[in-house]
């Protein structure tokens, strides 16, 4: 799914037992990532390890998140809201860049 769905659906997710003690719910590295990019093979696929290349490794990529392709969870504005609203928590990643 699209990150829009992705946003409307990670509620149930975070619903689920276990899931403020996951290590990346904890650390804020929790990301919702536009499935174009992993689903169909072809070229995509090479952006979405590009991607994936920047999000395990900030300080040795940059630039490879397209704008609107990726949202990232703000641990801190998580750990007080209900998980219901989780959704609210994501924002764009990389920051304003999107």
């Amino acid at each position: 799914s699209d990150v829009s769905r992705s946003l409307r659906e990670v509620s149930w997710l975070a619903q689920q037992d276990g899931w403020n003690d996951l290590p990346a719910v904890k650390t804020g590295e929790v990301y919702l990532i536009d499935h174009v990019f992993f689903s169909c093979p072809g070229p995509r696929v090479v952006q979405g390890l590009e991607i994936l290349a920047q999000l395990t490794h900030p300080e040795h990529f940059e630039g490879m998140v397209p704008p609107g392709g990726v949202v990232k969870l703000d641990s801190v504005m998580a750990r007080n809201v209900d998980p219901g609203e989780i959704s609210g928590c994501f924002h764009p990643y990389p920051g304003d860049a999107n």
